[in-house]
């Protein structure tokens, strides 16, 4: 299973992709990449994620995610129970 996980910040967002495996009753994680990015110079998160998951050949691959996110300039929506969010940067 490849997990995405991200902190977002006002001027950085930093992304890694792990691998998790399941092997007799015990789960073990391990991080295959993590990459920074410019908060600010991005539209959109949705643009910064795409660009990642490509970048690192998984896009479509990814099974689980959990970013942090605090109130940015950016509107993130997701829907429910399968989260296909999108944001878009608000207008200053």
């Amino acid at each position: 299973m490849v997990i995405l996980v991200g902190d977002v910040g006002g001027t950085k967002t930093r992304l890694a992709l792990y691998d998790r495996e399941d092997a007799a009753n015990r789960q073990t994680f391990e991080r295959r990449v993590v990459a920074d990015f410019d908060s600010r110079s991005a539209p959109s998160l949705e643009e910064i994620v795409r660009g990642f998951l490509a970048g690192n050949d998984t896009a479509g691959r990814v099974e689980a995610a959990c970013l942090g996110i605090p109130d940015l300039w950016w509107a993130v929506r997701c829907a429910q129970p399968t989260c296909r969010g999108s944001s878009t940067r608000k207008p200053s």
